[in-house]
């Protein structure tokens, strides 16, 4: 369209619509959806005079002008067909990175409307543009409207896997993870591709989007992740809440971290013996971040009580694990995990006969 061939139609669409029939109305809503950006200020206009001119005795006499001109209202002034051409006009752009950066605040706003993201969702061509565009997959991975209606549609998610810089952005952005950890499907596709692990390793906030499904929180229970989950307060609560996962991979946590060469540290080695000392162990486990460990043998010379234990509770008091094995006394190693935590968590003793050795291991320096 020419500056010339812009003025001509906005002359004609900007006439006082009051002064003209219905079926000249209809003929400039035409010229408006061939050249919809000639002048902008028409579908408020068109809206103003449906408004004025279609009475409710008006629709009673003859109904068919009021539907045609409001549908064509409805098409210029819903979310969706303001997308449509805005996304038209995506496709057609030569340099979208240009594009996208020019219509970023438009572009996000359209993707905050559910009925704009659906239509996003079930258009392949334009919404594979979309994604394979690095700017516009992120503006799409903040948004969690457009992220549910795209991994929510068979078709659109495969396009979606394809995404070529998918797993450089995505893990970047709370809100497409926190759609993506709803799936478990979706977790365990991610943890299938060794990309995507990376860089979820490199990104607390994936991570801790991940921490919130037991599906996320058991491919998580390996020390590498464990070095950022330790100092990431939203993660352990994760690993918290999901604590029969959490307890049943204390074993192999243990014999990772304290094998040679696995960039953790022992940093703390305490034990107690019977309920002042036991009660009072929580105290030399406050700092540094990192995963705490517990045996819970039998104190001597006590005797074996059946009812006796220790019970260790996570930081903000939910219980993590709890026993006494009666068959050994004053056992000073982890030859069996019994419990595992946060630094923070707190022991608490029934009677004298419990003892228990713990140790904190924190990522090396």
């Amino acid at each position: 369209m020419t500056p010339e061939q812009k003025a001509a139609i906005a002359a004609k669409l900007g006439v006082d619509l009051a002064t003209l029939d219905s079926d000249r109305l209809i003929e400039l809503c035409l010229l408006h959806r061939a050249q919809p950006k000639a002048l902008e200020s028409f579908p408020n206009a068109l809206t103003t005079e449906i408004d004025r001119r279609f009475t409710a005795a008006e629709i009673t006499r003859d109904d068919v002008p009021y539907s045609v001109l409001q549908h064509f209202a409805n098409q210029f002034t819903g979310a969706a067909p303001l997308f449509q051409r805005l996304m038209q006009e995506m496709a057609a752009s030569i340099n979208r990175d240009i594009w996208f950066t020019d219509n970023a605040e438009a572009f996000k706003a359209a993707l905050a409307n559910e009925e704009a993201a659906t239509w996003l969702a079930g258009q392949p061509d334009i919404l594979n543009k979309c994604l394979q565009n690095r700017l516009a997959l992120g503006y799409i991975a903040q948004s969690a409207t457009a992220a549910t209606a795209i991994l929510t549609r068979e078709e659109a998610l495969a396009l979606w896997k394809n995404a070529l810089a998918l797993w450089d952005i995505w893990p970047q952005h709370a809100a497409g993870m926190q759609v993506l950890a709803k799936s478990g499907e979706l977790i365990d596709y991610l943890f299938s591709i060794p990309a995507a692990v990376t860089a979820v390793q490199k990104q607390p906030v994936a991570i801790r989007a991940l921490a919130a499904n037991g599906k996320g929180v058991r491919h998580m229970t390996t020390i590498t992740f464990m070095k950022t989950i330790v100092a990431e307060e939203e993660a352990r609560k994760g690993f918290i809440v999901n604590n029969d996962i959490f307890q049943s991979v204390r074993e192999d946590l243990y014999k990772a971290v304290s094998a040679a060469g696995s960039g953790w540290t022992k940093a703390r080695t305490q034990q107690a013996a019977a309920i002042s000392a036991v009660n009072a162990l929580s105290a030399q486990f406050v700092s540094p971040a990192g995963l705490l460990f517990a045996r819970f043998s039998r104190y001597n010379p006590q005797i074996a009580r059946p009812n006796g234990k220790t019970t260790l509770k996570h930081p903000g008091g939910s219980i993590a694990a709890a026993g006494q094995d009666n068959n050994v006394v004053n056992q000073n190693n982890l030859n069996v995990v019994d419990g595992i935590s946060f630094n923070g968590a707190t022991f608490l003793a029934s009677d004298d006969s419990n003892y228990v050795y713990a140790e904190l291991w924190t990522p090396a320096p």
